[in-house]
């Protein structure tokens, strides 16, 4: 098998949760909030165990119209966002932040072996607190290594020393 070469990303959703409606101006003014018609909604009716689902809604009279018939028919109607890709430019801005990212990590050669995929493996923790010296668990530095071999560099990070409300010893 060949080199296993992963990227991370974390991001959080500027876009709010599922919210609860009891009416069709509702689910209307919480999808303008959203942004609507760039970011998708989806609506959830639910009455006793059994729920249905309406995905790709592509206009504010079509959501309203669904929102009345499932309030019509259902004991609780939720609205939430639509976090498929396609559908949510928040989420696809960020698989496209994590794409460039993996091909800069793939043009990026290793500098011993010279095998592509050299970048960030993990993090070395320990940073002295700048009070007591006591290590505490603030990253000291970066690991970078090779996606073929064992090559490991560890750049410090700028950090010199952690404060003294991240460490164990004087903020227990």
């Amino acid at each position: 098998m060949g080199p296993e070469i992963a990227e991370g990303s974390v991001s959080t959703s500027p876009v709010a949760g599922r919210r609860h409606i009891v009416s069709a101006s509702e689910a209307i003014t919480f999808a303008s909030a959203i942004g609507f018609l760039d970011q998708g909604v989806i609506l959830h009716g639910t009455q006793k165990n059994h729920t249905v689902t309406h995905k790709s809604i592509t206009q504010f009279e079509i959501l309203g119209d669904t929102a009345e018939a499932l309030l019509k028919q259902h004991q609780s109607v939720a609205i939430l966002p639509d976090y498929r890709a396609h559908k949510a430019p928040s989420r696809a801005a960020a698989i496209r932040a994590l794409c460039e990212k993996m091909a800069q990590r793939l043009s990026t050669e290793c500098p011993a072996s010279r095998a592509p995929g050299f970048g960030h493996v993990d993090v070395e923790h320990g940073l002295p607190c700048s009070f007591c010296g006591s290590a505490t668990q603030a990253i000291t530095a970066d690991i970078h290594g090779c996606g073929r071999w064992t090559h490991q560099i560890r750049p410090p990070r700028n950090h010199a020393l952690a404060a003294p409300e991240w460490c164990d010893c004087c903020n227990p």
